[in-house]
């Protein structure tokens, strides 16, 4: 009797993991408008989890600090709450490394909801409107 080396039924509902690694990103911005020139800065870990020949890919953010403060302006607090939904993002890669399929794209649209129903409650106005309907779209796209 001959051995299948695959498991026929019932295979894992996991995929296994290869390599995780955990960066520190730290992003630096420099604007330069008429009047004055502004620097940003945004840090935050992010958690790579790599399986199946680095096909598919789970990138997790956490510990954001904007301008080396973690203590929030009210519209950094925002940019980050319309963010949120993509900070946990499942995905597999063709050959090219371009993105071919997100995994957790229903988790992300139902957190996006969620994340919009708190937006709008918390805060106003046409800058919220635009940043609101521009995420909608581009999760939907």
């Amino acid at each position: 009797m001959q051995k299948d080396t695959y498991i026929i039924t019932n295979p894992p509902k996991y995929k296994p993991i290869l390599s995780e690694v955990t960066y520190s990103v730290t992003i630096q911005q420099k604007e330069t408008g008429l009047s004055k020139t502004t620097n940003s800065s945004i840090a935050y870990n992010l958690n790579v989890e790599k399986s199946n020949e680095h096909i598919f890919n789970i990138w997790k953010k956490s510990n954001f600090c904007l301008n080396n403060s973690k203590d929030n302006v009210k519209m950094d607090d925002l940019h980050l709450k319309v963010a949120k939904p993509l900070n946990n993002l499942k995905f597999s890669i063709d050959k090219n490394r371009m993105i071919k399929d997100i995994h957790n794209y229903n988790v992300l649209l139902k957190e996006w909801t969620q994340q919009q129903h708190i937006i709008l409650k918390e805060y106003s106005g046409d800058v919220v409107e635009e940043l609101v309907q521009k995420m909608t779209d581009r999760l939907l796209d």
